[in-house]
């Protein structure tokens, strides 16, 4: 990275406008300010889990190399270690498409005279016979970077499982890591592991997702109503578009600059900063998505109204927008609530009690309520006195397999 932030200019003007209007929290505001002062991802991160990442990283890159020089040679042994090695193997050749490459002059400065026949038939090109020292250091530049990043991709999956959308999270943070000439490989792995499993970003893939969208469709509905309503009536709902958008981190969906400063501001902790951006990014587009009138205009209308939202006002934006339960934060709980702590479909919750016809009645981190059959409740213990508390928004679902994508909820959101 460089010295300073990139962005640094970019964060000044917004910092600017929320001073002027007083927008946010001024624990908001704080985070701001650090990121005008030109902070970068680091600076915001715990320094002693980066080191341990990157520790863990230095001790299985050898571990790797075998792995995948045994995968590319097809002797057909399945690795137990780096079981994920020929899906990431897929998904890398296709990852650089939405994420930019920093520079030429970094591309020149990360260019190796030579690299593993192994490791570009791993990622998906074809080795040469020769390799000319005069020939294209751009070209160069893409098959190490494509393999720093299956690299960080396999040796990630040992901290926690690898999901589609994790690429590109993984590339724009590599990607970022190398301006300047630099190719801090064990920083960006440890920024990626840090996102991910200390920011709580774990929670938007897989199982958890369906909770992220939940959260994302109730803050818009408090945001704003009146695209809301346009959207459901449609159709459109969340999973149609929002998919893309938490999986990916933005990266592929909206302007680089913007997809870069929802990172800045995840790493500056401002609370809820993925599900806070896409509500903001929607309230900015709300004009023209409000004249697409049909599901097929908004599915054709849809990306080219978000691509041309402004940055600067998307960010100012996010100030006006904050979750009443926050979704990606660890909530601070007495160890009594801990303990009842169990995983439903639509996320993590709180067994409050028991409900008709033998239901588990579980409150959700994300705010919403639910009644579940006890088999779709994993680790509950006997369930503590009902929770009567009508500072919460109530939902029943109708639906009771765990393997839906997306759910509808009959709630009651007067006090949301």
């Amino acid at each position: 990275m460089t010295r300073t932030n990139p962005r640094q200019p970019l964060w000044q003007r917004v910092k600017e406008e929320a001073d002027y209007k007083t927008l946010g929290s001024a624990h908001d505001r704080q985070k701001l300010s650090t990121l005008a002062d030109g902070a970068r991802w680091e600076h915001g991160a715990d320094a002693a889990k980066l080191s341990t990442y990157a520790a863990r990283h230095a001790a299985a890159q050898p571990a790797y190399d075998a792995a995948a020089a045994r995968y590319a040679a097809d002797d057909g042994d399945d690795d137990d270690r780096f079981a994920e090695l020929p899906r990431i193997a897929k998904d890398v050749p296709r990852t650089f498409g939405g994420v930019d490459a920093p520079c030429a002059a970094a591309a020149r400065a990360q260019a190796s005279p030579a690299m593993p026949g192994w490791a570009l038939r791993l990622i998906g090109m074809a080795p040469t016979v020769e390799e000319d020292d005069d020939g294209d250091d751009k070209e160069l530049y893409d098959r190490r970077r494509a393999e720093r990043l299956a690299r960080l991709l396999n040796i990630g999956n040992e901290q926690l499982p690898y999901a589609q959308g994790m690429n590109f999270v993984a590339a724009s943070i590599l990607s970022e890591c190398e301006r300047g000439g630099g190719a801090d490989e064990a920083l960006a792995f440890g920024l990626y592991c840090y996102a991910l499993r200390d920011l709580g970003c774990e929670k938007l893939y897989g199982r958890r997702l369906p909770a992220a969208l939940a959260a994302l469709d109730l803050s818009l509905r408090r945001h704003a109503p009146a695209l809301h309503a346009h959207l459901s009536s449609c159709g459109f709902d969340p999973q149609l578009y929002a998919v893309e958008w938490l999986s990916a981190l933005f990266v592929v969906s909206v302007p680089r600059t913007l997809s870069l400063a929802v990172l800045d501001l995840l790493f500056a902790g401002l609370e809820d900063a993925p599900i806070r951006v896409a509500v903001a990014i929607l309230r900015q587009a709300e004009k023209p998505l409000l004249r697409l009138k049909t599901l097929d205009d908004l599915v054709a209308g849809f990306k080219p109204a978000v691509r041309a939202v402004r940055p600067k006002l998307v960010l100012i934006d996010v100030l006006r927008v904050a979750n009443r339960v926050p979704l990606l934060a660890s909530p601070a709980s007495p160890k009594s609530a801990r303990s009842n702590a169990v995983e439903t479909p639509f996320g993590e919750g709180i067994v409050t009690g028991v409900a008709a016809q033998g239901r588990v009645a579980v409150a959700l981190t994300w705010g919403g309520r639910a009644e579940l059959e006890r088999r779709l409740v994993t680790s509950a213990p006997p369930p503590p006195p009902p929770d009567s508390s009508p500072s919460i928004p109530t939902a029943r679902w109708t639906g009771s397999s765990p393997d839906v994508n997306w759910f509808r909820a009959r709630a009651d959101f007067a006090d949301y």
